[in-house]
């Protein structure tokens, strides 16, 4: 369903704070959400998806970018 949002399919199930519970303590780093995309697109353009329509696509994956990356703990607020 998120590949679908992310190819311009409306949905209300797919906000920041959803992003953020989901992705939540599974450690994932901001290399590790650039090799994702880059594993992302290159499944989609071997599945025919054009360079400008992929282009689209990872500009919406990247609005949730900062909701799925976890800042490392000395980056943490202390409360």
């Amino acid at each position: 369903k998120f590949t679908t949002f992310l190819m311009g399919k409306p949905s209300e199930n797919h906000d920041s704070h959803q992003m953020k519970k989901t992705h939540q303590g599974r450690g994932i780093t901001e290399d590790s959400f650039h090799e994702m995309a880059y594993v992302f697109e290159s499944i989609l353009k071997k599945h025919g998806v054009t360079t400008d329509d992929c282009a689209v696509i990872l500009k919406r994956l990247e609005i949730f970018k900062s909701d799925i990356i976890e800042k490392p703990h000395y980056l943490r607020k202390v409360v």
